[in-house]
């Protein structure tokens, strides 16, 4: 919520966060999370993906990240998550 709010000024920043949350906890996509933290984690990547799509086609640690929180969107059974993978892939 807070990279999609007060907290956009580190939009840049946010994936490298996210990726490392996911990666260093693999029960969470086993765990029932919030309705909302789906929610804003798909605008969060819907707005990155916008402003950084070209940055992310370039750089293969970035492709990683953004591949990473795509696949736990994709493991929570969002199917834009898989729109936004096929975008960049």
């Amino acid at each position: 919520m807070l990279l999609t709010g007060i907290g956009s000024r580190y939009l840049t920043y946010g994936v490298g966060w996210l990726s490392k949350v996911i990666k260093m906890n693999a029960e969470l996509s086993n765990q029932d999370l919030d309705d909302n933290t789906i929610y804003y984690l798909n605008t969060y990547m819907r707005t990155y993906l916008y402003r950084e799509r070209i940055n992310v086609r370039r750089s293969p640690e970035l492709m990683s990240n953004v591949l990473v929180i795509l696949d736990f969107l994709i493991e929570k059974g969002e199917v834009s998550g898989y729109l936004m993978r096929e975008s960049i892939v």
